[in-house]
């Protein structure tokens, strides 16, 4: 939706069919995250948002946050939990309820290649005496 043009809190609202109160805690939180900025009343994406978070991207992100989802419990502060109280993995039982499958870990893996590599020092950094372990 803000892909497409800069939308007002009350495009926002239209658009979702959401109220005035849960469209500007989106907005918010979004902004806070550096997703989402405010000129003029309107809001729209940042670079950051269009480089992961929109399909057409080279670096699109959304394959990764979809296995994430699928896989909520791997993620969660009660996995975390589970496993410091019990010193036990909870990786695997995990996945055995919510087996990936190789298509999806196939699909992720180019995504945290390209984004990755998206962050890598500029090669001018190199020069100033730093050093950088081998890659690859």
């Amino acid at each position: 939706m803000l892909a497409a043009q800069p939308r007002t809190l009350r495009e926002v609202c239209d658009a979702l069919h959401i109220a005035p109160r849960a469209a500007e805690a989106l907005v918010s939180i979004s902004t806070a995250l550096g997703l989402v900025e405010e000129r003029d009343g309107c809001y729209s994406l940042t670079p950051v948002a269009e480089d992961y978070l929109l399909e057409g991207s080279a670096t699109y992100f959304g394959g990764y946050f979809d296995m994430m989802i699928q896989n909520y419990s791997m993620y969660s502060f009660e996995s975390l939990r589970r496993a410091v109280l019990t010193n036990t993995p909870q990786l695997y039982g995990a996945m055995t309820s919510s087996p990936l499958t190789g298509a999806e870990l196939t699909a992720c893996a180019p995504i945290l290649v390209r984004c990755t590599a998206r962050a890598w020092p500029p090669p001018w950094l190199g020069r100033s005496g730093l050093t950088f372990p081998a890659i690859g």
